[in-house]
């Protein structure tokens, strides 16, 4: 394998190629003809296998400005860089860049994963070849330094500040590299240690309840997937019409590989007594669409014939929210029979209601928000304001239907009878109502169109990710050095009452188990730093107990921070509440606590929550429940979120009772209160369980604990489209502090 530089006045050559077994890098011999004169374009030429490459760096003349060579030893192409002059063919392409959407070739800074050095040969005029030694200073800021320098030069540094940009400084003062995200440069921040012993007791314990709370969670997750709410005969029928189920139809329509995130599998779940309505009726997401990353919403016609519920308008409007907030476009799968009448009270009239779809597609579609509709099945009353509205609409031939009023209700209404297709048809809509934009034949054409559609959008700011990366650009991300499999021995079930550091998590979550702790040793009870996911820096802000004063001031505090820096602040909530008491009231807890509910309100940076243990009172407000708009909220199985707990309540509604009772004159015994409690208790621990919650969509839905870090990936990455769209990042203004 050879690989050349032509340079104004002589030729880097990289030759001999080997790898060495004691540091895992190559060698590199610079070499200049000075014969060579006369200027010629930069060239760069590959031979042979290319996933092997050098990362090397030149050192030139003052009067030539540098080039760099980059090489990351995951077997990642080369990548050539200049300020000034491209190359005269083809550059490597580089993952960072196409991720960023940058113009190749460029500058990107790629450090070894590791601490370890990497060395290369430099020849001097004097032809004394001596060894061009780097060490990445993994810090922040990162310095990189060339040392011995050529004689010619000064030593060349570059540094990469807080403002993520990455300049050459003293020999060249006047040159400057693009900006580059420093979003995947590995850090030095410490390893987060760990305590946890595998082979315990309680650790076993622990991982039983767990794994009982997983094994519930997932057999209603797989009867939801599998139809098994549904009536067979139901989706036979379906089927029999030549159409594709729901969750089919977006198997069809994102990338082979993707990822599609589905959220709130578990919406309706036992919400409608004995009438199932399982996901909702509707199926929503987040996928990849020919390398775009869009919000999918499929109606399932399965299910009471795709007619709203309350629920279903309620987890519709969700997903528009998670694309408005997102920038993501929208593709509307749409297979519904419209309202349901039945429960045509609780849809139609309030402002939450089934009416705010439709205007919530006008507000995306004129901040530039793509809106594609496909017309699958029936697209009746309200409903067919979907496709009316998008901004291109696919109907199938024979199966897809739109009208404001079906055959029934045009004979009720002028004694005509017409067939559905006749009424409203892809040939009617194509040909002659242009109500539709483009004709399909079955499914799956359609799906097709939709992909060449969305194929049509503008690039986004980055790659969506696939099932085997989270990111195209992983192999640059250090994985967590534990298992993740642990974290069900160190969280437990949901009746597990003995605390654990939430560090522990922590390090099962984030790139390299990697954590730089902010405030370590003030107001303990809450954790805060920084790490990185997938290559991505976060803020992290964790429960470790009750909030104190300190706690929530140093909470405060580091939010500040997040939005001061534009980093996203991810909330691991598990959390009893703030503390009481005469002392607590006296030290100004009420006013501390909302500092930091200030915080969490007023913060513009993207925000994720995730439940892993208790959420209860306002430790919920002011480590970003629901009500403080999360771009995403996700909870484990073990999770529990209520007003408090259901021993507290059971003894202060007991003792309201017992008062008004004496007072009444009546009687109270032992047993009454026993009873009343233990009803209390019961009925708190079912409206707090995870099931209960997600099935009212309080949630995105229920994870399990090991698909933490990836679906924090994945939701991190669908933030990251919102930020293309912005000339500039969202400005934090927060509201009175009072001190």
């Amino acid at each position: 394998m050879a690989l050349e530089l032509e340079l104004e006045d002589g030729i880097l050559a990289r030759n001999e190629w080997h790898r060495s077994e004691s540091d895992g890098f190559g060698t590199v011999k610079l070499m200049r003809e000075e014969q060579k004169k006369q200027a010629s374009p930069r060239k760069l030429f590959e031979s042979g296998d290319n996933k092997s490459v050098f990362h090397g760096t030149e050192s030139v003349r003052p009067s030539v400005r540098p080039s760099s060579l980059f090489w990351h030893p995951n077997h990642r192409p080369i990548q050539f860089a200049s300020p000034s002059v491209r190359p005269s063919v083809r550059c490597l392409p580089c993952p960072f860049l196409i991720k960023m959407g940058c113009p190749v070739p460029n500058f990107i800074l790629s450090l070894p994963p590791s601490p370890r050095h990497f060395h290369g040969a430099t020849e001097a005029p004097a032809k004394a070849v001596e060894a061009l030694r780097v060490s990445p200073l993994r810090q922040s800021p990162v310095q990189i330094k060339f040392y011995p320098p050529p004689p010619e030069v000064k030593e060349l540094i570059y540094t990469l500040n807080s403002s993520a940009s990455t300049s050459c400084v003293e020999s060249f003062p006047e040159w400057r590299h693009q900006n580059v995200s420093n979003e995947f440069c590995p850090s030095n921040w410490p390893i987060l240690p760990t305590t946890v012993q595998p082979d315990s007791e309680q650790f076993k314990q622990n991982e039983a309840e767990m794994a009982e709370s997983i094994s519930e969670f997932k057999n209603v997750v797989d009867a939801v997937i599998d139809g098994q709410m549904v009536d067979k005969t139901v989706i036979e029928r379906h089927k029999n019409k030549g159409k594709l189920l729901a969750r089919e139809r977006i198997e069809q329509l994102v990338d082979q590989g993707g990822a599609f995130l589905e959220l709130s599998q578990l919406a309706a779940y036992k919400v409608y007594g004995q009438e199932k309505v399982p996901a909702g009726g509707v199926v929503a997401g987040i996928g990849p669409i020919c390398g775009r990353l869009c919000v999918i919403v499929a109606n399932d016609a399965t299910v009471k014939g795709g007619t709203y519920y309350p629920i279903t308008v309620k987890k519709h409007l969700r997903a528009q929210e998670i694309a408005l907030e997102n920038c993501l476009p929208c593709v509307y799968l749409v297979d519904s029979g419209g309202a349901n009448l039945s429960r045509q009270a609780e849809i139609f009239a309030d402002k939450d209601n089934f009416g705010r779809i439709f205007f919530n597609q006008a507000q995306m579609s004129a901040k530039g928000i793509p809106q594609i509709a496909v017309v699958m099945g029936s697209c009746t009353a309200g409903g067919a304001y979907v496709p009316a509205m998008a901004d291109q609409a696919v109907i199938v031939h024979g199966t897809g239907t739109v009208f404001l009023g079906g055959p029934p209700l045009v004979k009720a209404a002028t004694g005509e009878e017409v067939s559905a297709e006749d009424l409203g048809g892809a040939t009617l809509h194509c040909g002659r109502s242009g109500v539709s934009d483009y004709f399909a034949s079955d499914d799956r054409h359609a799906l097709a169109i939709a992909r060449r559609i969305v194929a049509g959008l503008p690039a986004q700011r980055s790659f969506p990710p696939s099932q085997n990366d989270a990111f195209p650009s992983s192999a640059f991300v250090e994985e967590p050095i534990y298992p993740a499999e642990q974290l069900y021995g160190i969280v437990g079930g949901p009746k597990q009452r003995k605390a654990y550091d939430v560090r522990e998590v922590i390090a099962r979550v984030v790139d390299g188990s990697r954590f730089d702790e902010f405030k370590r040793m003030y107001g303990e009870t809450l954790v805060t730093g920084f790490a990185h996911i997938f290559g991505q820096i976060v803020g992290i802000v964790g429960n470790n107990g009750i909030l104190f004063s300190e706690s929530a001031m140093k909470g405060a505090h580091f939010i500040e921070l997040c939005c001061q820096r534009q980093i996203p602040l991810i909330f691991l909530q598990n959390i009893t509440g703030f503390m009481v008491g005469p002392d607590a009231e006296a030290g100004g807890i009420a006013k501390h606590g909302a500092k930091l509910v200030t915080a969490v309100s007023c913060a513009a940076v993207p925000k994720l929550t995730v439940l892993i243990g208790g959420s209860y009172g306002a430790g919920n407000y002011g480590m970003c429940g629901r009500a403080y708009s999360p771009r995403f909220l996700f909870m484990w199985p073990n999770a529990r979120v209520s007003v408090m707990g259901g021993g507290q309540a059971a003894n202060v509604l007991a003792q309201v009772q017992r008062e008004r009772r004496l007072r009444e004159g009546g009687q109270w015994s032992e047993e009454d209160e026993q009873q009343l409690k233990l009803h209390i208790e019961q009925r708190f621990e079912r409206e707090a369980s995870p099931l209960f919650a997600s099935a009212r969509l309080w949630d995105d839905g229920v994870i399990d604990p090991v698909d933490t870090r990836r679906v924090l990936g994945l939701a991190l990455q669908a933030t990251l489209s919102a930020q293309k769209r912005e000339e500039k990042a969202a400005e934090t203004k927060f509201g009175v502090f009072r001190m």
